[in-house]
């Protein structure tokens, strides 16, 4: 497989490329090796900042920049221009933001979760908007509920300045609808306990869709599904879908956009077999989401050098002009050695791979045994795509966040761009040595996993710790770890013996703050 210098970065081509190019462009191929993407209004780059854990959303702005959910600015080639500490409120012990939107009036709005009580798994939902050009807070509304952990997970500007949210609230799975002056238009809630990883899909007549994880069956029968609700722009529901996968099928982590022809959308992913992972497509009618297309699509890189058959993960899918789309997420390139690598898959309408693209965020003709995983992406306006998310080196036992920008065909570029040093705009300077950039964090990978999957917890200063697996009543079915730790990035391995396949929770716990993350143990 050819390979491609990208400075201190590596890209390699996967099955399925596009065709070979006639002679009569090789011109043009050597034009644009001198005169690099950059010169024609494509940026590409991967970057590693290794003063955050990772980056959870990322949308692009005005000036063709990025903001994450730290929020962290960056400019178009992916330099630090500011980073900003939201206020801690009266009575917060530790708070989460893991969504961001670019609002119409150009400020930034951000979703997550903060706690002010060490009550078990207790959380309440927050709705930030800041200003754009300087450290203000516009408005701040918190959803404070009585139990349950409670977030906002995916944000989408509207025309007046405000928004949609979707997440958890309440303890159930809520759509709200905010104005520009932070004025609640209205809550819709359905009792559902998933309420959780759910996405948010604007439609033209100023209503949204959402689409959240939902379980059916018990036991052996039990299988992943999703659930598709339409509002109109007053909250009422238009139409409810229930999208029950086959017997053996998991849809997990399903992801909803809306097609080129106007079609409605949903991708998840499900692992079966040891080395086979499975890409569930559905198409929706709009208007009546009806769902009209149904199909499932095995994805898997396979290494011819090693014979060893890899996994895609599939976390996040976009679509294309042509009425296709990209999947982005993570590819496992051997099944017998734990690590992973970014991924992007092209389909076309009728759901048929076009090119893979595998990223490495480490140099060397191999990529060292590293977890790297997409959480979020964003189409941008040059027509390409920036993703952003996580890589632990476990060598040194490290964990980095990156961001991703390439061009519509998946590329990097070949010249490398000089990353200017970190600067900030605004009089509330952070350090890079500054601990209070060190937030609590908790998250399994891959999830769901079938034999064994990776814990990963951050702790702002050394503590005692205690962390357990419970079961959905509540139960605690393992003790994975009890006793003191240093603050930094730690990790562990967890291998369920006997437990039945279901929905398990993760739950760490020190004297500060304590943290729950869902996790799936497929069979």
């Amino acid at each position: 497989m050819a390979k491609f210098s990208t400075g201190n970065r590596a890209v390699r081509n996967g099955a399925g490329l596009l065709p070979s190019p006639a002679p009569g462009c090789h011109l043009i191929f050597v034009l644009l090796f001198f005169f690099p993407f950059t010169l024609l209004g494509v940026t590409t780059f991967l970057r590693l900042y290794p003063d955050f854990s990772d980056f959870y959303d990322v949308a692009q702005t005005p000036d063709g920049g990025y903001i994450t959910n730290y929020p962290v600015k960056f400019d178009s080639l992916g330099n630090i221009e500011w980073v900003r500490r939201l206020p801690a409120y009266p009575g917060w012990r530790f708070f989460d933001y893991r969504s961001v939107c670019v609002a119409a009036d150009s400020n930034y709005i951000i979703g997550g979760m903060f706690g002010d009580s060490l009550t078990q798994g207790l959380c309440d939902a927050v709705i930030i908007k800041m200003k754009a050009n300087s450290s203000g807070i516009i408005w701040v509304d918190t959803f404070r509920c009585q139990s349950g952990e409670n977030i906002i997970d995916a944000i989408a500007p509207t025309p007046d300045g405000g928004c949609y949210a979707c997440g958890r609230v309440y303890s159930q799975g809520a759509v709200v609808r905010m104005d520009g002056d932070g004025r609640r238009r209205w809550v819709r809630t359905w009792g559902n306990p998933w309420g959780h990883y759910m996405r948010l899909l604007l439609m033209s007549d100023g209503g949204c869709v959402a689409v959240n994880h939902r379980t059916f069956g018990i036991n052996e029968e039990e299988r992943i599904g999703y659930e598709l609700i339409r509002f109109d722009s007053l909250g009422n529901q238009i139409w409810y879908f229930e999208g029950k996968p086959p017997l053996d099928v998991h849809c997990a982590f399903p992801y909803v956009f809306l097609r080129a022809d106007g079609n409605i959308v949903v991708t998840g992913f499900g692992s079966f077999l040891l080395d086979s992972c499975w890409l569930y497509v559905n198409l929706h009618n709009p208007e009546t989401g009806t769902r009209f297309f149904e199909k499932r699509v095995l994805i898997r890189h396979a290494d011819v050098q090693r014979r060893v058959c890899a996994e895609v993960f599939s976390r996040i899918a976009l679509p294309t002009p042509d009425t296709g789309f990209v999947v982005l997420g993570m590819e496992t390139p051997d099944l017998y050695r734990f690590g992973t690598r970014l991924c992007l898959v092209k389909f076309n309408s009728r759901v048929e791979s076009v090119w893979t693209r595998i990223y490495s965020a480490f140099p060397g003709p191999e990529p060292q045994i590293s977890e790297q995983d997409i959480l979020r992406a964003v189409s941008t306006r040059d027509g390409g795509f920036c993703a952003t998310g996580f890589v632990t080196d476990f060598s040194p036992g490290t964990s980095s966040a990156f961001l991703l920008k390439t061009d519509s065909l998946g590329m990097l570029n070949w010249v490398k761009v000089p990353m200017r040093s970190c600067t900030t705009s605004i009089r509330l300077e952070i350090t890079e040595k500054d601990s209070s950039l060190i937030h609590p964090r908790l998250y399994v990978s891959p999830n769901p996993f079938t034999k064994s999957a990776r814990i990963h917890y951050q702790l702002p200063s050394a503590s005692q710790v205690l962390i357990t697996a419970i079961d959905i009543t509540g139960r605690t079915v393992a003790t994975l770890f009890e006793g003191c730790q240093p603050a930094g990035n730690h990790q562990l391995r967890w291998h369920p013996e006997r437990l039945a396949q279901g929905i398990y929770f993760i739950k760490l716990q020190t004297p500060d703050f304590q943290l729950l993350s869902r996790t799936i143990l497929l069979p």
